[in-house]
C-alpha cells in the first residue's frame, strides 16, 4: 500500500477537498470571504474554496501526526511577520479558524475528541486511505515513466562506452601500422650499399 507521504501534499489536498464539498456538515462561514488566516498575512485568501483545502490539509496533519492539538496547529500554519524596519517574527496563525474547522470535521464523523487534542476516527481514516489508493496509478505511472529514463540513460552511457573503446584501439593500432617497419627492408638496403661502395684509393703525389 502506498503511505500518504509517497504522494505530494498538493495532490492530496485538491483531492481531499473536492470530496469534502460533499459533506454537507462542511461549510465556509460567512465570514471566511473577507477574513485572514493569520496576523502573518497581509490580505484574505485568494481562492474561494479556501475553507475546505485548510480542512483537508487538518486531516492530512492528524493522519500523519496521530493526537494533535490546536495549539500545535497554530504553530504549523503560522508563520513570519513583516514588522518593518524590525525583523520578522514567527507568528501564530488564527486559532477560531482552525477550532471551527476541527468542530466541523467532528460533526461529518471524521475527526473524535481525545483526551489531549483530536485524532482521526475509523471513518476519517478510510475516506484519507481511499483518497491515497485513487492516487496511487499517477505514482505507478510515474515510476514507470523514470524507469523507462533511467534503462535509456544506461544504454546510451553503455554505447559511448563501447564506440570509446573501439575508438581508441582502432587509433593504437593505425599508429603501430605507421610507425613500425619491417626489419628485412633495412637489412637488405644495407647490404646493397656495402656492394656498391667501392673501397677508397689514395692519390699517388
Amino acid at each position: 500500500m502506498v503511505s500518504i507521504k509517497e504522494i505530494k501534499a498538493e495532490d492530496f489536498i485538491e483531492k481531499a477537498s473536492s470530496e469534502l464539498k460533499r459533506f454537507p456538515e462542511l461549510k465556509a462561514p460567512a465570514w471566511a470571504s473577507f477574513v485572514k488566516t493569520g496576523a502573518h498575512r497581509e490580505r484574505k485568501p485568494e481562492r474561494p474554496d479556501w475553507w475546505y483545502l485548510r480542512c483537508a490539509s487538518i486531516l492530512r496533519r492528524l493522519y500523519i501526526e496521530g493526537n494533535v492539538g490546536v495549539g500545535r496547529l497554530r504553530t504549523w500554519y503560522g508563520g513570519r511577520k513583516n514588522r518593518g524596519s524590525k525583523p520578522e517574527k514567527h507568528v501564530d496563525a488564527s486559532a477560531h479558524i482552525i477550532r471551527s474547522s476541527l468542530q466541523q470535521l467532528e460533526n461529518a464523523g471524521l475527526v473524535k475528541k481525545e483526551k489531549f487534542g483530536r485524532s482521526l476516527s475509523p471513518k476519517g481514516r478510510s475516506f484519507v486511505d481511499k483518497i491515497v489508493l485513487s492516487l496511487r496509478p499517477k505514482i505507478e505511472r510515474k515510476e514507470e515513466v523514470k524507469r523507462d529514463e533511467s534503462r535509456g540513460r544506461s544504454t546510451k552511457r553503455t554505447t559511448k562506452k563501447a564506440t570509446a573503446r573501439t575508438g581508441k584501439k582502432a587509433t593504437r593500432t593505425t599508429k603501430a601500422s605507421t610507425t613500425k617497419k619491417p626489419s628485412r627492408t633495412k637489412s637488405k638496403g644495407k647490404a646493397d650499399k656495402d656492394k656498391n661502395s667501392k673501397p677508397r684509393t689514395r692519390s699517388k703525389s
